[in-house]
């Protein structure tokens, strides 16, 4: 991470819409540690990486059960 940039955090509402699905949805992600998230306090945050990460994952995934 550049000293000068601040690190973006989103939060599950936040990756729930850009994914465009619920934040229930979100939460079981997360819950199912397929999406990883931190803890701030008492409240949880995505990083960009994380969100990355996860949509990666589903590529690999739907590749190989496409096969």
């Amino acid at each position: 991470m550049d000293a000068q940039s601040p690190l973006k955090v989103m939060s599950p509402q936040d990756v729930a819409e850009l994914l465009q699905v619920s934040d229930k949805t979100v939460s079981r992600l997360i819950s199912n540690g397929q999406l990883v998230a931190i803890r701030i306090g008492r409240l949880r945050r995505i990083t960009p990486e994380s969100l990355k990460q996860f949509l990666r994952n589903q590529e690999k995934r739907e590749r190989t059960s496409a096969v």
